[in-house]
Parts: C-alpha cells; sequence; structure tokens
C-alpha cells in the first residue's frame, strides 16, 4: 500500500512539475530542457568517455533554467506569481525579481553546435571526429542528445625546435626541454599548445626579450607521419620584428614620487641622454628616496626580466604610501645599443586620516550592545614609509533575557602599532615580489564584568610578517607578551568559586612570554572550483627562560617574575578548510579545528586566556560561548542564574556548510557544526572532562539556517542555530531530535540562539 502512494505522489508531482514549467509558453514554441552527450565508441575507456562527453557538454547552449537538485525553481517562480502580460502588482515584481522566463527551443542552434563539439574533438586530437544528434519532444518540453564518435586520438611523436646557432634559436634550445610542456607519447592537445607558447614567451621575458610575444610563435602540426601520430614544430614567425628578436638592458630609471594627473607631462621633460643612472624627478622628499630604491629588483645595466617587472610594481604597492603605481618602459632615445628607459608613476596616497564608528551587535553569549572605536593612522610618519596607528574604543554588552542576565560587560581600551615595510632594526636584500613587514604593538584593556570582577590586561609585541608567494605567508613574533591582573572581584564571584573552584583561574594574574609562529596557506578565490586554507599557529611561552631558571612547579619550586608566576606552556592550533563551488552561486565548505595545549615547567594548566574554548558565532553556533565541555562535564552552576566559562587544554571543532544564492546580495547557508574540548589530566572537579579514545561520542553537535547580506565590502551574517546532540547527557541519550519541540516558548528560550556577526565563520 506503501509503495502505491508512493508513486501516486511521484506521478502526481511530475505532472504538476510539468504544467508549472510550461504554463506561459509562447503558441508553437517549446521548453529547452537541456542537451546530454553520448560518447559512442568502445575503443575509448569509460572513464575517458564521461570526461570527454562532461567537457563537450559545457559547449553547447542555450543555458537552461537554472536548477536546484533538478528543479527549476526559478522558472517556477516565474510562472507562479503574476503573468508575464501584465506590468504591475506583487505576484509580477517577484516574478521580474526572483524568476526566470523560459528558455526556449526556438533559441537551440543546432548546426553552431555540431561545429562546436567537432572543432573541440579536433583540438583534443580526435582529427576524424563526428558529431550528430536527436531531440525529444514530450509535454512541450525538448532535450537534445548528442553523439559523439571521436575516433582514434593522435599524439605526439616528437617536437622539434630550431637548430640555427645564432639569436633567439639558442635561447629556444635553452627554454624547450626540462619544462616543455609539449611530450613525446602525449595526446595532441590545442590547449597544450598554447601553454608552450606562453612558457616560452615566459621564458624569453626573462632573458631580456621585452618586445617578444607569444604571437610570435608558431607551432606547425604534421599529421600524415602515420599511426596516428603528429610532428610539431615550433619556429619564430617570419614577419616578427627585429625588436622583438633582441634583448634589452635597463638604460635609465626615472622615479616620480609625487605624480599626478596634473604633470602628466612631466615624462618628456626630463628626458635626459645619461645612461645607467636612477633619477628622481619632482622630488619633494615626502619620503626617503632609499625607501623606494628599495623597491627596485634591478639596477641599471641589468638584462630586462618580467619578474623583476611585475615584482618591483607589487612591493611599491605594498609599502603602502601610494595610491597609485604605474610604470613605463621604452627604448631609450639615441642609445647605440638595446636599451629600456623606465618610469615608475607614484601618486601619494592620504596621509593622515581619522575614523569613527559605532556599531551595535548581538553575541553569541546573548549579550546586545555598542562599541565605539576611534581610530587616527598616519601612513607616513617617520618619512620612511612607516605606518602609525593608534586606536581608542569602548563598548558595552549587556543580558536581554535569560543565563547571566545582570552581568553586563564593560571595556575600554587603546592600542597603538608602528610598522616598517622591511625587516627591522636589520637590512635584508629581498628578491620576491612582496614586501615583508616589521610591527610593534602595545595595548590595553580594561574589562569589567559588573557583579563578578574587573580585568586589565596589557599587550605587546614585536615580529615579523612576510609572504613567500601571494599563497603562502608567515608570521613570527620574536616576543609577543600578555598580563592579565584583576581587581575588584566581588563577594558573588567569590561564592562561585566556592562552589566551583576552577573559576578562581579567571582573576589569577597571568604573565605570558615568549616567540609566536604561525603560517597561512591559501589559494580559495570565487574563481577556483575546489578552494584550500590552512592555517598553523606554535605559541611557546618561557620555554628557555624557564629551563634557564630551572622552573618544575610540581617539585615546588615555582619561579617568579615581577613577583607574577609566568606561564609556561607550548600550544598549538591547526586550522583546516576546503571549500567546493559545486554551481554558479552554490558552495560546499567544509573545516576542521583541532588545537592541544601542554603547560610544563612553572605551569600545570594553561594560563585561562590561553584556554580553549568551543560555542560561539564562530564555531558551535547552537552553543553559547564557552558554555560546552570540557568533555562531558556540565557544571551544576549552569543551571542557577550564572553561567560559568568552560575551557580546556584540547580542541576538536568539524563544520560544514551549504552556502547558496536567494536574491542579488541576499544569501543563504545550512549548516552543522560538531565540537568539543577536553583537559589533558584528571581533574577530579570536572569528571568526564579528560580526554580519552571515546572522544567522538563527545562530540555537541548543532545545525541551523542562516541568511547572509553580501553589501561586498563586508557580510552581515545572521545564523540560527539549534542543538541536536548534549554531550554532558548519559551516553545513548545525548541526541535529543525528540526534544525539539518549536511551538513551545520554553524550548526556543532554551535552545534556539541567533548569532549576529560580521563575514563568514569560515
Amino acid at each position: 500500500m506503501r509503495s502505491i502512494y508512493t508513486y501516486s505522489l511521484l506521478a502526481t508531482l511530475t505532472v504538476l512539475l510539468s504544467c508549472s514549467t510550461t504554463k506561459y509558453l509562447p503558441e508553437g514554441d517549446n521548453l529547452y530542457t537541456g542537451s546530454k552527450v553520448v560518447v559512442d565508441d568502445k575503443n575509448i575507456p569509460a572513464s575517458k568517455r564521461k570526461d570527454i562527453a562532461s567537457s563537450l557538454e559545457e559547449l553547447t547552449t542555450p543555458r537552461t533554467n537554472k536548477k536546484i537538485f533538478g528543479i527549476p525553481y526559478k522558472l517556477m517562480v516565474y510562472n507562479s506569481f503574476g503573468n508575464p502580460n501584465k506590468e504591475k502588482g506583487l505576484g509580477n515584481w517577484i516574478r521580474r525579481k526572483l524568476g526566470e522566463p523560459p528558455v526556449l527551443a526556438s533559441k537551440v542552434n543546432f548546426e553552431n553546435n555540431i561545429a562546436n563539439l567537432e572543432a573541440s574533438l579536433s583540438n583534443n586530437g580526435y582529427f576524424s571526429g563526428r558529431i550528430s544528434f536527436d531531440s525529444t519532444l514530450k509535454d512541450r518540453q525538448l532535450s537534445v542528445t548528442y553523439t559523439a564518435l571521436p575516433g582514434v586520438q593522435y599524439t605526439i611523436r616528437k617536437v622539434v625546435f630550431p637548430n640555427d646557432s645564432l639569436g633567439i634559436g639558442v635561447k629556444l634550445k635553452r627554454v624547450r626541454k626540462k619544462e616543455s610542456v609539449l611530450k613525446a607519447g602525449d595526446p595532441y592537445n590545442l590547449e597544450t599548445i598554447k601553454g608552450e607558447r606562453e612558457r616560452i614567451d615566459g621564458r624569453l621575458k626573462e632573458r631580456g626579450y621585452y618586445f617578444f610575444s607569444p604571437d610570435y610563435i608558431l607551432i606547425k602540426a604534421d599529421s600524415t607521419v602515420g599511426e596516428n601520430q603528429v610532428d610539431l614544430f615550433v619556429t619564430i614567425k617570419t614577419q616578427t620584428p627585429d625588436k622583438a628578436l633582441t634583448p634589452y638592458r635597463i638604460n635609465n630609471v626615472f622615479i616620480y614620487p609625487n605624480y599626478s594627473l596634473e604633470a602628466a607631462a612631466a615624462d618628456s621633460i626630463h628626458r635626459i641622454d645619461s645612461t645607467g643612472q636612477i633619477i628622481f624627478v619632482d622630488d619633494n622628499h615626502e619620503i626617503k628616496q632609499k625607501v623606494i630604491t628599495r623597491t627596485l629588483l634591478f639596477s641599471p645595466g641589468d638584462w630586462y626580466k618580467r619578474s623583476d617587472h611585475n615584482s618591483t610594481i607589487s612591493r611599491m604597492v605594498n609599502i603602502g604610501t601610494y595610491k597609485y603605481v604605474r610604470n613605463r618602459f621604452a627604448e631609450a632615445p639615441g642609445a647605440d645599443s638595446p636599451l629600456l628607459d623606465v618610469s615608475y608613476y607614484l601618486t601619494l596616497a592620504k596621509k593622515k586620516a581619522i575614523r569613527l564608528e559605532v556599531d551595535g551587535k548581538t553575541t553569541s553569549v546573548n549579550y546586545s550592545g555598542t562599541q565605539m572605536d576611534l581610530s587616527w593612522r598616519n601612513k607616513n610618519f617617520l618619512h620612511g614609509a612607516e605606518l602609525f596607528k593608534l586606536k581608542l574604543y569602548g563598548g558595552i554588552d549587556w543580558q536581554q533575557s535569560g543565563q547571566n542576565q545582570g552581568f553586563n560587560i564593560y571595556r575600554f581600551g587603546g592600542e597603538a602599532s608602528l610598522q616598517w615595510p622591511r625587516f627591522f632594526p636589520v637590512s635584508l636584500k629581498e628578491s620576491h615580489m612582496f614586501t615583508p613587514t616589521t610591527t610593534a604593538t602595545l595595548g590595553y584593556e580594561w574589562q569589567r564584568r559588573q557583579k563578578l570582577y574587573t580585568v586589565n590586561h596589557f599587550r605587546a609585541s614585536f615580529g615579523y610578517q612576510w609572504k613567500e608567494n601571494i599563497r603562502k605567508e608567515h608570521k613570527l613574533n620574536i616576543i609577543d607578551i600578555t598580563y592579565s591582573h584583576p581587581t575588584e572581584v566581588t563577594d558573588a564571584y567569590l561564592e562561585q568559586i566556592a562552589k566551583d573552584s576552577t573559576l578562581a583561574r579567571v582573576i589569577e594574574n597571568q604573565l605570558i612570554f615568549g616567540p609566536t609562529y604561525s603560517y597561512t596557506y591559501s589559494n580559495n578565490s570565487e574563481r577556483v572550483a575546489h578552494g584550500m586554507f590552512y592555517h598553523g599557529s606554535v605559541d611557546l611561552s618561557a620555554a628557555l627562560f624557564g629551563s634557564i631558571q630551572g622552573a618544575n612547579v610540581k617539585d615546588g619550586n615555582q619561579r617568579l617574575l615581577f613577583n607574577v608566576p609566568y606561564s609556561q606552556f607550548i600550544k598549538t592550533e591547526q586550522d583546516f578548510r576546503y571549500y567546493w563551488r559545486f554551481m554558479k552561486g552554490m558552495e560546499w565548505a567544509n573545516r576542521i579545528d583541532v588545537g592541544i595545549g601542554i603547560p610544563f615547567g612553572n605551569s600545570t594548566v594553561l594560563p585561562f586566556v590561553k584556554q580553549f574554548f568551543a560555542g560561539g558565532s564562530n564555531g558551535l553556533r547552537a552553543f553559547r560561548a564557552r558554555t560546552v565541555g570540557p568533555g562531558t562535564y556540565r557544571s551544576a552552576l549552569a543551571d542557577s542564574g550564572f553561567l560559568p566559562d568552560q575551557t580546556g587544554d584540547i580542541k576538536l571543532e568539524l563544520s560544514s556548510e551549504i552556502r547558496f544564492p536567494i536574491y542579488k546580495l541576499l544569501k543563504g547557508a545550512f549548516f552543522v557544526d560538531g565540537g568539543n574540548v577536553w583537559l589533558r589530566n584528571e581533574d577530579s572537579l570536572k569528571p568526564g572532562a579528560k580526554f580519552s579514545g571515546s572522544f567522538m561520542k563527545e562530540l555537541a553537535v548543532g545545525t541551523g539556517l542562516g541568511l547572509r547580506l553580501d553589501v561586498t565590502l563586508f557580510i552581515v551574517r545572521f545564523d540560527l542555530a539549534m542543538p541536536i546532540r548534549k554531550p554532558w547527557f548519559p551516553d545513548g541519550e545525548r541526541w535529543v531530535f525528540d526534544e525539539i519541540n518549536l511551538g513551545d516558548k520554553f524550548w526556543r528560550r532554551q535552545n534556539l540562539i541567533m548569532n549576529i556577526a560580521i563575514g563568514y565563520p569560515f
């Protein structure tokens, strides 16, 4: 009986879908539902036939109506709201803005598609490939099947380069072998041939051939050599101009450090005939000349190199003092040898800026509040492209309802930083395109948690940041100091400590100092289908200092610095992310975040500010920040009016999120988060908190829906989440699907968490 109902439902849905997608088709026309390609050649392996069919299907036109899970949702909206013959009304507005008109079968050009598909087969070595097609019309819906008969794919027998012993032929010989993308035995492929032309051009650009171009390279294919093979002959076109075949050296370098559009004619006015100089034109000495010359990766007399050309531009931009940077290469007038004059036009950015921001926010710990930031920056503080920043801020977070009501948070602070566009104080010769920076920072924050305590945070750091390339970045702080000093601890908080002594760690004096290092790799962008991101960090506090002093708190030999016990530990965190863009506007984002901290020597536990926590708007969104764990432990205070912070030495978080477009700037998401924190050692006051082999059974899990407003400069995020697994429940009862009751006001108050934040969670 159940199968009868299922088939009836499917039949009904099929009829409704068919009607809704063909409702407003023009008389005599049909709906185009798409094309598929079948490769009919058993001599080709099945996996390769699938790849050929997939690549050919991408070339067929027109594109069908947008679909999710095979359903043309935009077309259904178009047909369901309003009438195409009417211009006004809410329904027609929805139809125009959220819908999409039908793609008509009359727009399909079969001859053009066949020509494109056969050309693609030929470009991939199937010179005898042929395409036929058949169409199917049912219920005014037209689908097309193209059948491909590729034939035998030609392979490369050999690649022949010019054999002359003079001029550019010698250069081609030097760049042809090891790095060539054309290999004997590989299939013939037109894109690979184009890539070889680009490769050769790039190598010649590194040897002084500024005026050369890939268009001057001709690669002829001889397919008559037999046995379904081709010989490729690389040559230079006869009409190539002489200067393209001539390597050039750098002559004069003209730098305009105070360039403006009004001074556009200055270049022609200041031409000189001298050879081999770096010449500053109209210099107002706003920035030291050595700062600019340090960005140059070549000197007068060097051969032209495109890598030096591009990297120098990037380095000039990265020093941060200039709003616009452009350059021009030109043949040196009157020179007896092939020389290039180089001109750099640098337009200064506004040196000083002040900014006031007032933000309203709601945090994942159910606090709402405001914060005001007043910042001032000087982009050329000491006339050496140094960036000085000064920020003052203040804010208040207050509890609207539920736990923590009345425990408002007030904070005020400031931070000053000075950044040098080089390694400071040493002066190293850098040869890559990204200018390294040195940053010194000093900061202070006063934080008052009403009814509980006040904490003063002091921070100072000095370190370096540099990039290997556009994907890899390093940050090393030689010294990174944090000092936390609590004051005004209330009797109410002391009463909570009496019930849970671990809360005393929050109000301990904490001194942390030592080097920190982080490495970031990312190839993630909207242009790639598969994006990767990795961030790893290591934090060493007093490792060497404590060892020299022989600190060992377990033996009663705890050491002090400035009359404060300093923290000694090693901590590392690894953040892996993967992004898959499987449809236009659709993205599947995933994250694994793991961390561990190991105290030793002068410490038995990590300092509170360095411990891991779970929950919050960027982690487990279904749980308030610092409320999950450690392990299966649940504080007895959690069910009272006070919600204590819970932290751990080990952290694991897993997140997966499907992101999809809704309408223009509005996007949606469905997400699932899981994770927890644990202690490394047994704590009799926190049963179940120790990390064990059953940690996967102790993960908190939450799920929810999100809305994101993408206004280009930033993203405003609204994520509504609820828990579906609570690790503090008894084993076997932790999944709480049976407790979900959206109609119950009390359940909603205790379980639905609204996260409002700026930017994506990962």
